[in-house]
């Protein structure tokens, strides 16, 4: 059977623009994922499967950033107080550098809880430019149109509007901030499970704020690997180090065509044609 896309009437598709974001990927990422009663996400980030997935049984989602976290149990616990804070803030430089006034005043290894740093934190994503969410910069405020990225103040109202849908499509979700390994270990490995990793790119295009090493890599491929009952689906872009991680008698490669803006420069965004590669395991049901 073919997975059904859940529709959520709303203009925003995920709770972050997040860098590397499988937002416009989501619906074929939905598709390999196949009927299943449980739905397991070690690397959440911007959460762009989820409002584009059919809600099933039992969901957990996992992200080692505790910035993300506290984003995605803010807008589940308290959507009503969230949209609260957001509602009346203006699309401009002031809220923008406000809130990463409070954001930089956090000292480091404090906890990131709180529905006020999430608001903060979703200011910053939205207003400041496009994919610069996740990574280790804060980017710039978005004050200019761009013809890929559209009217960032646009962007931002659509978002608001969104909050309710989003915090009622999380709202049976189990979210948690872990280390992948002690995540992904044990137990996961049933028919019924389906697994999608969207790790850190094996090539530096990006850097995130919590990004992987070569042996983060290599871990992550050992334990997914070990997998024979549940699907799994990875996405990358492709390097030659995958080949040896992922082998071809155990993955199906599958590479999507995909156009990516790049705002690299205040002067506006390109779009480039990138491919995705979406690692699926065989064997499976």
């Amino acid at each position: 059977m073919t997975a059904t896309r859940y529709k959520i009437d709303a203009p925003i598709l995920c709770a972050a623009p997040w860098a590397g974001g499988k937002r416009r990927l989501a619906p074929r990422i939905v598709e390999l994922l196949g009927e299943h009663d449980t739905y397991v996400e070690p690397f959440v980030g911007g959460c762009a499967i989820l409002p584009q997935k059919a809600p099933c049984e039992r969901e957990i989602v996992n992200d080692a950033n505790p910035a993300v976290v506290n984003v995605l149990r803010a807008m589940r616990h308290n959507e009503y107080q969230l949209s609260r804070m957001l509602g009346p803030m203006a699309f401009d430089r002031q809220t923008f550098e406000n809130a990463k006034s409070l954001l930089a005043s956090i000292a480091p290894g404090a906890d990131l809880i709180g529905t006020d740093i999430a608001a903060a934190q979703l200011v910053v994503w939205w207003m400041g430019a496009n994919g610069y969410a996740g990574t280790t910069k804060t980017g710039w405020f978005a004050q200019r149109r761009t013809k890929t990225g559209g009217d960032p103040a646009v962007r931002w109202e659509s978002f608001k509007r969104s909050l309710p849908a989003l915090s009622e499509r999380l709202r049976n979700v189990v979210i948690s901030c872990r280390d992948f390994r002690d995540f992904l270990a044990g137990g996961m490995d049933l028919s019924g499970i389906a697994i999608y990793a969207d790790p850190p790119y094996l090539t530096k295009r990006i850097t995130y704020a919590h990004d992987f090493t070569t042996k983060d890599h290599a871990d992550l491929a050992a334990i997914l690997n070990r997998f024979r009952r549940a699907r799994v689906v990875v996405s990358y872009y492709d390097a030659p180090e995958l080949a040896t991680l992922y082998p071809a008698d155990r993955w199906e490669r599958i590479e999507v065509g995909m156009s990516k803006s790049s705002a690299n420069s205040r002067r506006g965004a390109t779009k480039t044609e990138a491919v995705e590669l979406l690692l699926v395991n065989r064997g499976t049901a």
